[in-house]
């Protein structure tokens, strides 16, 4: 039903047409160049639209969707760019936070390390100082012993001169003391030969 009453619009519009064309060549309407030019474009657009409509939707219809696909490949892209982004900044911030841990690790590690060489130069110098207060000590003490050594042989010898001094003046005076018996002896026995 439907493509009857087209096609008999078809046929009206037809025969309008050629009884415009009749109406132009005998005469009838006058137009001007300008108006003609206008009523063939109207006729062309109207047949246009009637005849291409569908190749023209068709054709606007698979660049509609060339552009959604293109659209759609571009999103997709940003889309991915975007999620690329996101990854490389939050890699960028565990990065970040990575290296403030290592850094504070480093930072923990140097100063035990520090405090380590800082303890074991102390004990070292404490060491070699303890050892060589040690070694002054028995200097001093070797020394002290040597000077009291020195002291008592020269005390020893001085006691022993004494002693032999003493003893060659008790040997002198024991001598004398022989001596001057002999020499009493010898005046008392003079001392009784003269009596006799």
């Amino acid at each position: 039903m439907q493509s009857a009453i087209q096609r008999n619009r078809n046929i009206l519009a037809v025969f309008l047409v050629l009884f415009l064309i009749a109406s132009l060549s005998k005469e009838i309407i006058l137009l001007n160049e300008e108006t003609l030019v206008g009523i063939c474009f109207i006729l062309f657009v109207l047949y246009t639209n009637k005849y291409f409509s569908a190749s023209v939707a068709n054709s606007l219809d698979e660049v509609a969707a060339n552009i959604e696909k293109e659209f759609s490949n571009y999103f997709s892209v940003y889309k991915k760019t975007l999620e690329l982004l996101i990854t490389y900044h939050r890699r960028k911030l565990d990065l970040y936070v990575t290296m403030e841990s290592v850094f504070s690790w480093a930072k923990s590690e140097v100063a035990e390390i520090v405090t380590a060489r800082n303890l074991a130069l102390q004990q070292e110098l404490t060491s070699q100082l303890q050892n060589r207060l040690n070694r002054i000590l028995m200097k001093e003490s070797d020394f002290i012993q040597e000077i009291y050594m020195k002291n008592l042989n020269l005390f020893t010898k001085s006691l022993e001169l004494k002693i032999l001094a003493n003893n060659s003046k008790n040997s002198e005076l024991a001598s004398l003391n022989e001596d001057q018996k002999t020499n009493n002896f010898i005046e008392k026995v003079s001392t009784i030969n003269i009596n006799f």
